[in-house]
């Protein structure tokens, strides 16, 4: 059986634990040590966070230690561990659309302001410091990815080919039409499902999309023909008018949009 390195408390020598962190004997004075249950479950996930970490799974890992900030937000390295998780595992995989101020929005302003307060002095300027160099890093690349974001280069990238997310008939595409720029969308709505075909018009420098409703290509049979289903035809697709598009990132055959607040990923489809 494994062992690893701890300190009596009794005499201050070196103890083995055994790698269940259940139990101890210390080499000194001979005195056994029962881990209670809380201090075991709260070991073993920083275990399993750290080794996620090191093997560069940092979105399983982030996912460990949000777990140990909820279950004992007392202890400094889960928030430590969704500071640098997210930091170099989400940022380095897509920096890529990220705005100057990511930094300071949620989720990660909360882990940070938390690790910061709870840490010690030198871990305090080491996380400022790291703060600074991503806080640069960013700034840097969404410059240069504003610098290259039109609406001109983002239907280029579309081209000829079809962008598409979801299963079965039901998907999310986005294509191009004779030179014009479309985007279907799903909506849910009365216990059916319905979808309406956008025309993409333009987009501004942060990647927001100007639309309008291709009313004859928009289902909406699931209201019924009568008077009042045209009135409610009609609050639909005003509704669905308003829908907010912004455009995440777009680069080597990669595509992510936030649509209605959600960030989508979209794949090159036959």
């Amino acid at each position: 059986m494994a062992f690893v390195a701890a300190i009596c408390t009794q005499c201050g020598a070196q103890i083995e634990m055994d790698d269940t962190y259940e139990t101890g004997i210390c080499k000194h004075c001979g005195t056994t040590f029962v881990v209670d249950k809380a201090a075991n479950e709260l070991e073993q996930l920083i275990r399993m966070a750290e080794g996620l970490q090191q093997l560069g799974e940092y979105e399983k890992a982030l996912e460990k230690y949000q777990k140990i900030t909820e279950k004992y937000p007392q202890d400094v390295r889960g928030w430590l561990g969704c500071v640098y998780n997210y930091s170099d595992g989400t940022f380095i995989q897509e920096p890529g659309g990220w705005d100057a101020e990511w930094l300071d929005k949620e989720p990660f302003s909360v882990w940070y302001q938390k690790a910061y307060l709870l840490a010690e002095d030198d871990t305090r300027l080491k996380l400022s410091q790291r703060k600074e160099t991503y806080a640069d890093v960013v700034k840097r690349n969404w410059e240069r990815f504003k610098s290259v974001l039109s609406f001109a280069s983002f239907k280029q990238f579309i081209g000829n080919k079809v962008f598409g997310c979801g299963l079965s008939a039901i998907t999310e595409k986005i294509y191009m039409s004779q030179g014009r720029l479309y985007i279907v969308i799903y909506y849910y709505l009365n216990r059916s499902t319905s979808y309406v075909r956008f025309e993409i018009t333009d987009m501004d420098l942060n990647g927001n999309l100007s639309v309008r409703v291709d009313k004859s290509f928009a289902d909406t049979s699931f209201l019924g023909d009568n008077a009042y289903a045209r009135k409610q035809k009609r609050d639909w697709v005003r509704n669905a008018e308003n829908s907010q598009l912004k455009v995440h990132v777009y680069d080597d055959g990669m595509l992510k949009m936030y649509i209605n607040g959600y960030l989508t990923d979209f794949r090159e489809v036959e």
